[in-house]
């Protein structure tokens, strides 16, 4: 058995596609991890222990691994008003 970190605005659907190589497995990796459910917010840091035995793609997962690559489809996806003025944005040029 295996342990992975979450990163910021991964889901259960993220960490299993990455680890595991298809969604098919959310609902072990929830049962494996103790969770209720599968729609659990997930926070920066959990740790999710992983069964390599329950790899569905092997090919994908190792995709992920050798392109480092995250997903995180439960980030808020930003407009571009929000990527361009932050907080620093003053009304000078107005």
């Amino acid at each position: 058995m295996d342990k992975v970190k979450a990163e910021y605005g991964q889901t259960l659907l993220d960490i299993s596609l990455q680890n595991y190589g298809s969604i098919e497995t959310m609902f072990e990796l929830a049962k494996d991890n103790g969770l209720d459910s599968i729609t659990i917010d997930v926070a920066q840091g959990q740790e999710f222990v992983i069964d390599s035995g329950k790899v569905i793609s092997a090919d994908v997962a190792a995709y992920y691994t050798r392109e480092n690559f995250r997903l995180n489809t439960g980030s808020a996806i930003l407009t571009i008003s929000e990527r361009v003025f932050d907080e620093s944005f003053d009304e000078t040029f107005n």
